[in-house]
């Protein structure tokens, strides 16, 4: 997340995940972009129900973001796709 939405490091110490959640929020709420928090989905896998759970925040009806912390990114080239939600 930019440190201009976020500041998820201000002071050296990362906040909850919470706090960067809300943050965002502010900021699409602020430019006007619609979003839901904390959506319930359904999960399949291979046409079968394996189990349900919330992704972070659901922009526009269409952008799924799912929020994460870590130290440091790796550099690109070792980046490997994550996982897909269907």
């Amino acid at each position: 997340m930019r440190r201009d939405v976020c500041p998820c490091e201000a002071g050296g110490r990362p906040h909850v995940m919470s706090v960067c959640e809300e943050a965002l929020a502010v900021e699409l709420k602020l430019r006007g972009i619609p979003y839901r928090r904390q959506v319930p989905i359904a999960v399949q896998d291979n046409g079968f129900s394996v189990g349900e759970g919330p992704i972070d925040l659901l922009v526009d009806g269409a952008l799924v973001v799912e929020l994460k912390a870590v130290g440091a990114l790796p550099p690109p080239a070792s980046r490997k796709p994550g996982p897909r939600v269907l």
